[in-house]
């Protein structure tokens, strides 16, 4: 499957492209943390966070498990669900 969107060196690559090079190949994607400004105001921080592909697969498949454990997840499933939920992008 090809994510639309999801360039790599001016190269679009499938979820299969990826997981072949699982170790290589990092996720970006961006995660709110409270935060507040000095004059007591609550807010957000956008905090970047980047893993492997493996990494991304495997945390997946633990959110997986705590929602289904009944079902056997492939780790192309497992890393389309990681990029949608996140709004991964990868990264060289």
């Amino acid at each position: 499957m090809q994510i639309k969107g999801t360039k790599i060196r001016n190269k679009y690559m499938t979820t299969q492209e990826m997981l072949a090079k699982r170790h290589d190949i990092k996720l970006r994607f961006m995660q709110p943390w409270p935060a507040m400004f000095k004059e007591g105001i609550e807010t957000e921080a956008h905090v970047e966070i980047t893993m492997t592909v493996n990494d991304a697969v495997n945390v997946q498949r633990q959110v997986q498990f705590n929602a289904d454990s009944n079902k056997k997840w492939t780790d192309e499933d497992l890393l389309d669900g990681f990029i949608a939920v996140n709004w991964a992008s990868p990264v060289e």
